[in-house]
């Protein structure tokens, strides 16, 4: 156990100095606000072995395990923390969250509800509760949190509830992007989106806003909901409610935007109703009016053929159970041989292999050109050095300093993909309350598959149809 100095002036005695041991569980926090997640799982580990029997190391140890990517792990955390106390509600909360990512909705609504049982006054516990009530419960639930935890929570967090209750103020009961048009088979033709003549950055497909001209919106796997550039939402006429912050790959930090509504959301055969829009004070790359996350299309089995250039939505195969939208996963017979991926807010996170080591989160997003990873883990891999002549944007805008990492193998799904190099660039500060991602794979490498995802049940399907060696 590290020693720290301690000294004091005692009356008539001078200068006296002891030593006391540093609390690593102090020590873990200090580190888990600094986002230095291996710091802090190394201090838990030190202060477990000398008091494995800590309910409150033990729910600590699960959220860092959490934040780290490490789901099992932080499962086996949370209930070992519940076992030794069933009262410990952040514990709760922290399963909650696992099984919430696993897509076990039924689950993680029963852990979220027994957190609240537990403690209702804890405010992290009232927010993650506040998910399971109705629209009409939950408007002065958040309101309550918002009021409480002042400045001092998390800035995502808090502008994330801000504009909750901003949406929900303004649809007052209505449900929002509800579909209006039949839930029944359609297929919208994307178009390019291009860098210039010779190199493809995404695929754009047209969505109409209030009964207007369709803008050109690129498809990403890798965001929520929809944001425009400021131009084109005033062009469409969109309802500012709110301000809002958001972030994404970049050394910018936060960036600046507000909140709007559409009336009706239309791409091709399928509509909207009611459908909260980020608009962004910075223009978004050239070429596109903003960004549609495939998460709006979730009432559907959504696919992407980017080699035919398709976005294909096809309804979900009923449950046996009741349908809402905390029913845990069924096994259905058309969805053998899909994968299981990590559903954290929008994002699909789907565990890959580098080089046979242990499986970590890389982000599916065909929002990006080109596929990316870490630095600090490629490191343990392979030869990092720097890039001079790349630029590398994200939604937080410029990345500071970009690197590209040698040769790499990814396994993931049912496949084994070598790539001879790969571009490096931090992404920790894309983390903030959400687990941690490693890697991200770009159109680079999604044009090679067929992407079919059923946002209900946490499934992707990645079918190979690429250049067979």
């Amino acid at each position: 156990m590290k020693l720290k100095w301690i000294c004091a002036v005692a009356c008539g005695a001078g200068l006296l100095c002891a030593q006391i041991p540093e609390d690593p569980l102090t020590n873990a926090r200090t580190k888990l606000k600094d986002h230095d997640l291996d710091g802090a799982y190394e201090d838990l580990q030190k202060a477990l072995a000398q008091k494995a029997d800590s309910v409150e190391l033990q729910a600590l140890l699960g959220d860092v395990d959490y934040l780290r990517g490490e789901f099992p792990e932080a499962e086996m955390a949370f209930k070992h923390a519940i076992r030794l106390d069933s009262k410990c509600a952040l514990a709760w909360v922290g399963l909650g969250k696992v099984f919430q990512a696993a897509s076990l909705h039924a689950q993680a609504r029963l852990c979220y509800r027994t957190a609240y049982e537990a403690d209702p006054r804890d405010l992290e516990v009232q927010r993650r509760y506040a998910s399971t009530l109705t629209a009409a419960e939950r408007l002065p639930m958040l309101e309550n949190y918002l009021a409480k935890v002042g400045d001092g929570g998390d800035p995502e967090i808090i502008s994330g509830v801000r504009q909750q209750i901003a949406e929900l103020k303004w649809a007052g009961g209505r449900a929002m992007f509800a579909l209006s048009s039949p839930l029944e088979p359609t297929e919208n033709k994307l178009s390019h989106l291009m860098y210039d003549p010779k190199r493809i950055r995404g695929f754009a497909l047209p969505v109409a806003f209030n009964g207007g001209k369709p803008l050109r919106l690129l498809v990403d796997t890798g965001a929520g909901g929809i944001m425009l550039n400021r131009k084109s939402a005033e062009r469409a006429g969109l309802q500012r409610i709110a301000d809002a912050k958001f972030w994404g790959i970049g050394d910018a930090g936060d960036q600046t935007g507000y909140m709007a509504m559409a009336e009706t959301v239309q791409a091709g055969q399928v509509s909207f109703r009611n459908c909260p829009i980020v608009v962004s004070a910075r223009e978004l790359l050239t070429g596109q009016d903003g960004v549609i996350g495939t998460n709006v299309f979730s009432q559907f089995l959504v696919t992407l053929d980017l080699q035919k250039m398709i976005l294909r939505l096809d309804p979900l195969p009923k449950r046996q159970t009741t349908e809402d939208d905390w029913s845990d996963p069924e096994k259905i017979a058309e969805f053998v041989g899909f994968t299981r991926f990590w559903h954290v807010g929008h994002a699909i996170l789907l565990s890959t292999r580098v080089n046979g080591a242990k499986p970590v989160l890389f982000l599916i997003d065909t929002g990006g050109a080109i596929s990316l990873i870490d630095p600090t883990y490629a490191r343990q891999f392979t030869g990092v050095e720097n890039e001079d002549r790349m630029t590398v944007r994200g939604a937080s805008g410029k990345v500071a300093k970009v690197q590209s990492a040698g040769r790499l193998t990814f396994e993931f799904g049912h496949y084994r993909m070598p790539v001879p190099g790969l571009t490096a660039v931090p992404l920790t500060k894309m983390s903030h309350d959400s687990p941690r991602m490693t890697g991200i794979f770009g159109v680079g490498t999604l044009v090679n598959f067929r992407i079919q995802v059923d946002y209900r049940d946490g499934l992707i399907n990645l079918e190979y149809i690429g250049p067979k060696y």
